[in-house]
């Protein structure tokens, strides 16, 4: 095998070796190591393999904890012709080193649409805890080998990123946009972001350069050209874009009802369409982030209107107005255009202040003009209403409900006549009629306001909202003003917990009750995902938490789902948002808390709709995910949560609680039956718990002094009795096959024993036999194959006789 060592070229700029082989081929000694969030980038040729391994990090691991390393991956470029729905760069992983030999024993995931993420997950028994705490921990490591498909151009090359990280994933990408337009003129477009987390109020304390959301566009001819690729953060970043960062001018606003980033971009050219896409860096490191879904935008005809936005007196105006007669072209002073339209508005705003301060606003309630509505609501909607009405918004688009003003005489208000003097025609976007009805609900009664209320009418100087279309770059009517609502925060007080009924009603899982404990008490309570076998205490726990946390208040303050049950996203969308879009005004508490029990079995599409929820209301809300596997989770919403496993309860802590129910519900149970209960829970406390409750609802009230024996555990549980199995084994190993074929049919009829069950009783007893290591391996190996064979449905009778010929030939080899 040929070996080629080259120079790999790492995001950090680090010089690493990379082992290249032929697909059929491998070698264990090459491969490139790997840093946590440090993604390398390389490149492979087709049907070539490349090698990688990651160091995991066990320090300070506890033995509740399981170890999860977080693969991404992006597809850079890749070669022409390509089609998407071919397949791509396959990637393997594994814990076993021998993967390296044969990629098929590790796990496999494709790239999908330039994309690649996955999960793996190194069990508690396989870290820290498994080995004594005097020894040095033995390293472990994450191999990973990188798979190129075969293709007929024996050059075909593919450029790629690999990163991983034990704290979150490197790259992301999310099926929604970021970023959606606010407005454009004939050269410039404005953009603005989702509602940004961040700790402050005042957006002056921001700094413009560290922004979070980069916007890179193309022209629209280029909609197709990451195609099978659109996924990839690098191949949007390297593109062929025509603006990207430093391109543009970003700042931040608060025009809308909360902080949000602005993006203006100038240059571009008029009746012209493009598409762009948005990239979320990784805050504090230089590497990896998210790329968003992209989104397109027009730019109007000719320049009969020009995009203003900023405005100091006006705030929530941003949007093209009419451009002031001879200011086309380059020359155009948006500065200036500004400064008319907002010193107008202003202007006449002097009286209406005037005639607000005769209002009984700061007086004693039964003077006040209204128990609802401040002095404070009436100018912010009066504003805005001056605001819509004297600085109309301008289009070149004949959209209906637009009014066409083609005449120098056909204007909204003198001012534009007069001052503005448009020389081209335009189209002017009436403003809705909510800013009107707004002053109305908002404002004394003294000022008389009224507002059309017939179609025919309000069509004359407004126009309403049509259905579906608010998210479009050319909406039916101005709307000015925030668009959420501002809801009274009781601020963030936090209430001490006495955590001693905690401790006392969850069983063996202290170091988690522990750990959570201390969030509390700091005030820094994370979102969380406990997962584990069921019946281990994820839902006590939490559940006890919140009920000590809100008290009283906890119908208010928690949601309780089963995810099992609203799997779908339009629980996510509907239930889960509304209740986390709000905030209780009296409540003592800084947030909600929303449990999701059974989370593994929601759909992929509401997992995802569930992270961008979690990210947009933790402000207010916590979740905590509960799930019996981890792996059918998204990677991205883990990433999201402080992970805890909940590992099967020792049998003490369950015999604990056992007697402790014994005790108080005066149940008689002999010894052999509560050791048979406790084997049989298989660290599962609510079975241990129901069982016994079976159990003793069939003695009944008529027989209070009954005892529970071992029979009716077996029978309460479902499993097969011990000395059932050992019936049908001595059955096998002393008589002849016919006689023993007939006690396993005769066991399976006659007792309902199953052929897995006489497996597993089998292996359990034969375990504790003393026979050779060659012949237990081989027993059990082959019974396994007879297990794997029923699993897929294989026939019952030639399973049986299966069973009696691998005990009977292992025996007799014995001998």
């Amino acid at each position: 095998m040929d070996i080629y060592q080259f120079d790999n070229e790492a995001l950090s700029d680090n010089s690493t070796t990379v082992s290249i082989s032929n697909i059929h081929e491998r070698d264990d000694d090459h491969s490139t190591g790997l840093q946590d969030f440090t993604p390398i980038r390389d490149s492979i040729l087709q049907s070539q393999v490349k090698y990688y391994s990651f160091n995991v990090n066990k320090t300070g691991v506890g033995e509740s904890y399981q170890l999860i390393v977080f693969l991404t991956g992006n597809i850079c470029s890749q070669p022409q012709g390509i089609n998407p729905n071919e397949t791509s760069l396959a990637v393997y992983y594994s814990f076993n080193s021998t993967m390296f030999t044969n990629n098929e024993i590790g796990q496999m995931k494709l790239f999908q649409s330039g994309y690649f993420q996955a999960l793996a997950a190194l069990e508690p028994s396989e870290t820290t805890a498994s080995a004594p705490k005097t020894q040095p921990v033995e390293q472990t490591v994450l191999y990973i080998a990188v798979r190129a498909p075969q293709n007929t151009n024996l050059t075909a090359e593919w450029t790629y990123q690999i990163g991983v990280s034990q704290n979150d994933l490197v790259f992301q990408w999310d099926e929604t946009s970021a970023v959606s337009v606010v407005d454009a003129d004939d050269t410039n477009v404005l953009l603005i972001t989702r509602n940004l987390t961040v700790d402050t109020d005042d957006i002056s304390s921001l700094n413009d350069s560290q922004v979070p959301y980069s916007v890179y566009v193309y022209p629209y001819e280029f909609k197709d050209y990451f195609a099978g690729i659109n996924n990839s953060w690098c191949a949007v970043r390297n593109g062929p874009s025509i603006f990207g960062p430093g391109d543009y001018n970003t700042s931040y606003t608060n025009r809308t009802g909360g902080i949000h980033q602005q993006i203006f971009i100038s240059g571009l050219n008029s009746s012209t369409k493009y598409i762009a896409y948005t990239i979320n860096d990784n805050y504090g490191t230089e590497y990896g982030g998210s790329v968003f879904h992209p989104f397109e935008f027009e730019t109007m005809e000719s320049s009969p209107c020009q995009l203003i936005y900023d405005l100091e007196f006006c705030q929530s105006v941003a949007y093209s107005v009419p451009a002031p007669g001879n200011s086309t072209g380059p020359n155009r002073d948006k500065n200036a255009t500004k400064w008319l339209y907002d010193s107008y508005a202003q202007d006449l705003y002097t009286n209406f202040s005037k005639a607000l301060m005769q209002i009984a606003c700061d007086t004693v309630p039964e003077a006040i003009f209204s128990n609802l509505k401040t002095c404070d609501d009436c100018a912010d909607s009066y504003k805005d209403w001056l605001c819509s009405v004297s600085i109309p918004r301008c289009s070149t688009k004949n959209i209906t409900g637009y009014k066409y003003r083609k005449d120098k005489e056909d204007h909204r208000n003198d001012f534009i006549r007069d001052v503005i003097q448009p020389d081209q025609p335009y189209y002017e976007v009436l403003p809705c009629i909510g800013v009107c009805n707004a002053i109305v609900r908002d404002c004394p009664a003294q000022f008389g306001f009224e507002c059309p209320t017939k179609n025919e009418s309000i069509a004359l100087s407004y126009y309403w909202p049509r259905k579906g279309q608010a998210n479009e770059q050319w909406p039916s009517c101005n709307r000015v003003g925030k668009m959420v609502v501002k809801i009274q925060s009781a601020g963030n007080k936090r209430m001490v917990i006495n955590w001693v009924l905690l401790c006392l009603n969850v069983y063996g899982q202290q170091e988690i009750v522990d750990t959570v404990r201390k969030f509390v008490q700091t005030g820094k309570l994370p979102h969380l995902l406990f997962y584990g076998p069921p019946g281990t205490g994820k839902t006590s726990t939490i559940v006890a938490l919140a009920r000590e946390i809100y008290g009283s208040n906890y119908r208010n303050m928690v949601l309780e789902l089963n995810a099992s049950d609203d799997r779908g996203i339009d629980v996510v969308r509907n239930q889960i948002k509304n209740f986390a879009s709000t905030r209780q005004i009296f409540s003592t508490n800084a947030f909600k808390l929303i449990i999701l029990d059974e989370a593994d079995a929601m759909t992929s599409v509401a997992q995802n709709s569930l992270r961008r929820i979690i990210e947009k209301f933790t402000k207010n809300c916590r979740f905590c995910i509960l799930a019996n596997y981890s792996h059918k989770l998204n990677p991205a919403l883990i990433s999201r949560c402080t992970r805890f496993r909940f590992h099967p309860i020792d049998e003490a802590a369950i015999k604990s609680r056992i007697e402790n129910v014994i005790t108080k519900e005066h149940v008689k149970i002999d010894n052999d039956a509560l050791d048979a209960l406790l084997k049989l829970s298989k660290g599962d406390m609510r079975r241990a718990l129901n069982v016994l409750q079976a159990c003793k609802s069939a003695i009944g009230v008529d027989n209070p002094h009954d005892s529970i024996d071992l029979d009716m555990i077996y029978e309460c549980i479902g499993a097969p009795h011990p000395q059932d199995i050992e019936t049908v084994l001595d059955s096998i190993l002393k008589d002849d096959w016919t006689t023993a074929y007939i006690t396993i049919n005769k066991f399976k009829t006659v007792k309902g024993l199953a052929l897995i069950d006489l497996i597993a009783g089998f292996i359990e007893i034969l375990n504790n036999y003393k026979l050779k290591p060659k012949t237990r391996i081989e027993i059990f190996k082959n019974l396994s194959d007879i297990e794997y064979g029923i699993s897929k449905g294989g026939n019952d009778k030639i399973q049986s006789s299966a069973i009696i010929g691998v005990i009977k030939n292992a025996m007799e080899n014995e001998q």
